[in-house]
């Protein structure tokens, strides 16, 4: 009975595991990430020049190596410095870096042992954290920042002939740091922007744009307006943080509920559709996320054919508009009772 009970539980493992999209993929997400890494990659030919005249110049003119040194850091930027990916684009690309600039090491033990025991281990955490997550490749940097440690110590060894330059690239990268952490903000403007305090609710006190605190407030206004005790609450796509504004029970298998690959999206919406079976019924209230906002002027739009399982299961004849943004739209089911 355990074992056949065993096997079950591991069929239905695997089977949940293939339909989960971008949310620890396969073979096909894997290249994906890599090919991510390598068009993110902005100015490629810059960084190849830059490297080729460090080699050069640390063979033949050791006191001009710290110029393309002190510049490979420039060279990792991505080609727009207002997104809300920008650190992560950066830290990627620079630790890519890392092993070319071995040519110009080949004789010193220590850089060897860096890539080795630092910087190998740390692109396979990149890869992981970026196969398991529905971020992909912008993910990559969680896992690989120890990399671009390696890659800044590597630029130090290089120039170890004349050591009074040998922290300009170090410098150089850490001005980079500093920098990108004043533009670029995770999933918001930067930090310039953030000048508007959210008043109340479970996000107060957090500085964002006057446009996101609006939302954020408009929704909790709306949902509170249709939701009341003991409704049971279902936001869609890509959206937990609705479930901390904190107005009627989550009803979901999964607090982020992703948007997956086309031909995959009927499987994983019957997961859902699955456990309201098992647990109830379906929700009071669903809240659709059409746009959300990211900066001032990026965001996550998101469709919804009608033909999907949940906008089927979700129609007009079981529930009722009950609010509509450009942002978002919520529906209450007629049968509701709270």
């Amino acid at each position: 009975f355990f074992l056949q009970r065993g096997v079950g539980m591991i069929s239905e493992l695997v089977r949940r595991t293939s339909e989960v999209g971008q949310q620890g993929g396969d073979l096909g997400e894997l290249v994906d990430v890599f090919h991510f890494v390598w068009t993110s990659f902005a100015y490629k030919p810059v960084a190849a020049l830059l490297l080729l005249a460090a080699a050069a110049a640390r063979r033949w003119r050791p006191d001009l190596a710290i110029v393309p040194l002190a510049l490979l850091p420039l060279s990792a930027l991505p080609d727009d410095l207002r997104t809300s990916a920008s650190s992560n684009l950066f830290v990627t690309s620079f630790a890519v870096l890392g092993p070319l600039l071995l040519p110009a090491l080949r004789d010193d033990e220590l850089a060897r042992r860096l890539v080795a025991l630092v910087w190998a281990p740390a692109a396979v955490a990149g890869v992981t954290t970026a196969m398991t997550s529905g971020n992909a490749g912008i993910n990559v940097a969680i896992g690989f920042f120890p990399a671009l440690v390696v890659t800044a110590a590597l630029t130090v060894l290089a120039l170890r002939r004349t050591p009074a330059q040998a922290l300009a690239p170090a410098a150089v990268l850490l001005a980079v740091g500093v920098a990108l952490q004043y533009l670029s903000v995770y999933r918001d403007n930067g930090i310039q922007s953030l000048t508007t305090a959210i008043g109340s609710g479970p996000y107060a006190g957090i500085f964002t744009t006057a446009a996101k605190r609006d939302f954020v407030a408009g929704l909790e206004r709306d949902v509170a307006r249709v939701t009341g005790s003991g409704c049971r609450v279902l936001y869609y796509d890509a959206f937990p943080a609705g479930y901390l504004l904190g107005h009627g029970e989550p009803a979901t298998d999964a607090a982020w509920l992703l948007d997956v690959e086309d031909d995959q999206e009927a499987r994983y919406q019957r997961i859902l559709l699955d456990y309201y079976a098992e647990h109830g019924g379906l929700p009071d209230v669903v809240v659709r996320l059409d746009r959300i906002p990211l900066t001032t002027s990026d965001g996550i739009g998101q469709s919804y054919p009608e033909g999907e399982p949940l906008e089927r299961a979700f129609g007009p004849g079981r529930y009722a508009e009950a609010g509509r943004t450009d942002w978002y739209l919520i529906r209450k089911a007629r049968r509701a009772a709270c």
